[in-house]
């Protein structure tokens, strides 16, 4: 029994040594808004490039009207300042396209931060779609520490230099070779957000 919990426990803490090599690597996120009010036929997909990470490409797509415009500029901009991209700005990137309903266009990543890609059709809907790619240094550093008389119970300290620590997860792999997927697997460990945070953690089996 003892080696058991030894076992699994020993999976658990390879678990999260392996989110804390891979997680700084690159954290994007993508955040897409309609920008004209009601129906939205106008869709942006942005992706990173399988074979080019610093690649991301760009599917534009609209159900009813040809798209006319698109743009993109390396930071974040608000679904409220979309008319910055109608603006004379010397960091928009305007793609030269033939109006279509569908138009696939890429471009290279220049640096970390926010980027903002837009679209408008032909009866002026417009489309914000966003991504931000995060300096390693900025990604938290996660460590666990393993009560030598209770294999059960674990404390957590995770740290970040510069940004508070807003969630912590954790999950159980019952095989080495296990994938976890956090947005829908895992247990919240609650926490008072900080960037130093220690927590203990017990798990139940």
């Amino acid at each position: 029994m003892k080696n058991n919990i030894k076992k699994n426990i020993s999976i658990f803490v390879i678990l999260i040594m392996i989110i804390q090599v891979l997680i700084p690597i690159v954290s994007q996120a993508t955040d897409v808004s309609g920008v004209s009010e009601g129906d939205i036929t106008l869709n942006v997909e942005l992706k990173r490039d399988e074979t080019n990470p610093n690649q991301i490409n760009i599917t534009a797509t609209d159900s009813e009207y040809n798209i006319t415009a698109l743009k993109y500029v390396h930071k974040y901009i608000e679904t409220s300042n979309a008319s910055y991209f109608e603006e004379d700005h010397d960091d928009i990137y305007t793609f030269e396209i033939t109006p279509s309903q569908s138009i696939q266009e890429s471009f290279e990543l220049d640096g970390y931060g926010s980027y903002t890609v837009y679209a408008k059709n032909e009866v002026g809907n417009a489309f914000l779609s966003r991504l931000t790619v995060n300096d390693p240094n900025d990604m938290p550093q996660i460590t666990l520490t393993r009560d030598e008389e209770n294999l059960m119970n674990v404390t957590i300290h995770a740290t970040s230099k510069n940004n508070t620590i807003e969630k912590i997860k954790i999950a159980k792999m019952d095989d080495i070779n296990d994938d976890i997927d956090f947005s829908v697997e895992g247990t919240d460990i609650e926490f008072i957000k900080s960037n130093d945070v220690t927590v203990k953690y017990t798990r139940s089996n």
